[in-house]
């Protein structure tokens, strides 16, 4: 019932703190709650990848890249690292990479208000991995390039759409804990000790790092 930060010490950003709350009022607080979280997680990844394998490429290529993720969720995430922040961060990407490619499916644009949602939607998943994790905001740099590339016709308009979802997420968030009057506790917590907890750049490096192996793995 507390305030984040306010309340209780934390470095995160409160994306992946309102996740633990949901799932620890449906379940409870318990030993396995964070294994829930992960298989949870698992399980909507392999989903999101395969369906954004087949919007990209085919079928064979989403089922390979969906096998491809649930072995490296099941070898490569070691008990101490399950329900981490990174995971929702980045099943928020797959979300925003499903529906930039919904954006433009089919042998033809799809109906223009389909099209705007599915660019708002877009943005608003990308403002959920923002809230998750910090190091998400090159996937919105990368996400406006792709539309300004994939929309000869209203670049402005299309970008618009994927920046009002992108915005929702972050301002409610920031407008809850301000009045909450929590605010400078989080850029304290979240910001100022996360910049010399991270302070060679190590987390940025393997962000990066994980896109790569990731398109390759695509490829």
């Amino acid at each position: 019932g507390g305030t984040p930060y306010r309340d209780v010490w934390s470095h995160t950003f409160p994306a992946s703190g309102l996740l633990y709350a949901v799932v620890g009022s449906t379940v409870g607080l318990k030993p396995f709650t964070p294994q829930l979280i992960h298989l949870l997680e698992s399980l909507a990844g392999v989903g999101l990848v395969y369906i954004a394998g087949k919007l990209a490429l085919s079928r064979r290529h989403g089922l390979v890249g969906a096998y491809v993720f649930a072995l490296a969720s099941m070898l490569m995430v070691g008990f101490d690292h399950v329900a981490e922040p990174d995971f929702l961060a980045g099943l928020a990407g797959l979300v925003t990479t499903v529906l930039l490619l919904v954006s433009r499916s089919g042998s033809a644009y799809p109906p223009h208000l389909r099209r705007g949602l599915a660019l708002f939607g877009a943005g608003f998943a990308s403002g959920i991995a923002i809230a998750t994790k910090p190091v998400a905001v090159p996937l919105v740099v990368m996400a406006v390039l792709w539309i300004w590339w994939a929309f000869s016709d209203g670049r402005f308009k299309h970008a618009l759409y994927y920046a009002a979802g992108t915005g929702v997420v972050p301002l409610l968030l920031l407008a809850w804990l301000f009045s909450a009057n929590a605010v400078g506790d989080m850029a304290e917590q979240a910001l100022v000790f996360n910049s010399y907890y991270a302070s060679d750049k190590g987390s940025l490096l393997t962000f990066f790092g994980g896109i790569a192996v990731n398109g390759l793995a695509v490829g």
